[in-house]
């Protein structure tokens, strides 16, 4: 609900109105389980104002704060894109996806394994 507010003036294509309400939400809600989406919502308005090095920037903030969240890491990769910098997103996926899968399997294999005493 913070952010309908925000999302109405992107829609609207009012893109720094949108920013200045999704950073607003997130300040006015900062131990809300969705301040991440506010936080998007405020990088995703620098994309639509073509600002994509700082939405870039902010993104690159997001993810080292956010690691599991899957959409912001699509959403860096999407900027990537819009830079042109096509090999970047997939490497950045994968090296996510490939580190996550590898921690994950070693976590619970090292759970399964028998303990010896």
């Amino acid at each position: 609900m913070a952010n309908a507010r925000a999302r109405v003036f992107r829609f609207t294509g009012k893109f720094a109105e949108a920013r200045e309400a999704f950073l607003q939400a997130a300040q006015d809600h900062p131990y809300d389980e969705t301040i991440v989406y506010s936080l998007q919502g405020a990088a995703e308005a620098l994309r639509d104002m073509h600002r994509y090095e700082d939405a870039l920037a902010e993104y690159q903030q997001l993810t080292e704060s956010y690691p599991l969240e899957g959409h912001l890491w699509a959403g860096r990769a999407s900027v990537l894109m819009d830079l042109g910098r096509f090999e970047d997103p997939g490497r950045q996926l994968a090296l996510r996806s490939n580190s996550r899968t590898t921690s994950l399997y070693n976590l619970t294999a090292s759970a399964r394994s028998p303990r010896r005493l």
